[in-house]
């Protein structure tokens, strides 16, 4: 995720607190599907919707998937985003418009019984 977020939205994500680059008003539904993908654990895909700082519209794809869940330390994931599409260009800046196909990915413990929260 950071190389592409660094040459999409001129800013690097890695090692920094993922609810941190989430909408306030998203920040109680990533942080319950990020406690789902460290406590089952599982990954997790989407498909979103944003437009850049430069106006850019643009598909991305997410897939998150749990990296370590250590004693002693914030547990940790990995974040991969890669754009799908260019949709079009507008006058607003850098912000997130929507989230669709979000689904479980099995790592190898099976998927949650519930999908995520949307």
């Amino acid at each position: 995720m950071g190389t592409s977020r660094a040459l999409i939205w001129g800013e690097d994500p890695t090692g920094k607190d993922y609810l941190l680059l989430v909408p306030r008003h998203m920040r109680p539904t990533a942080s319950r599907n990020m406690t789902t993908i460290m406590d089952h654990p599982c990954g997790m895909t989407c498909v979103a919707d944003y437009v850049t700082p430069n106006g850019r519209e643009l598909t991305m794809e997410h897939i998150a998937v749990p990296v370590a869940n250590d004693a002693g330390l914030p547990p940790r994931l990995l974040n991969f985003a890669a754009e799908v599409s260019t949709t079009g260009y507008n006058d607003s800046r850098g912000e997130f418009k929507a989230i669709s196909q979000r689904r479980w990915i099995d790592v190898g413990a099976g998927i949650p019984a519930k999908p995520p929260v949307k």
